[in-house]
């Protein structure tokens, strides 16, 4: 009944931060599996979805984070040279929703 009533929660926010639906599918039955396995760590302090959105959130950075290149990119903005780590930005893009 758990997953019942937050699967399509789970996979709309998977979907959201990946932008794929195969992939969403897959990360949200593993957001499933790891709150079954530690639902009795959840203290309540927090709605549901809450708790639900944060592990979804971190099972799909941690599956961006093995798919994406991790080099270093310079970027010049009015004459200022911006470095940053790869991952970081395309992390900052998924969050602004701006590469859905």
């Amino acid at each position: 009944e758990f997953v019942e009533t937050y699967q399509t929660y789970v996979y709309r926010v998977a979907l959201k931060l990946v932008g794929d639906p195969h992939q969403a599918e897959d990360l949200a039955q593993d957001v499933f599996i790891k709150v079954l396995q530690s639902l009795s760590t959840f203290k309540g302090e927090t709605a549901v979805e809450t708790w639900l959105y944060r592990v979804t959130f971190n099972k799909c950075m941690d599956h961006l984070r093995k798919r994406t290149p991790h080099w270093d990119v310079a970027l010049a903005i009015n004459g200022a040279i911006l470095a940053f780590h790869w991952f970081a930005f395309f992390e900052a893009i998924k969050l602004a929703g701006v590469a859905t």
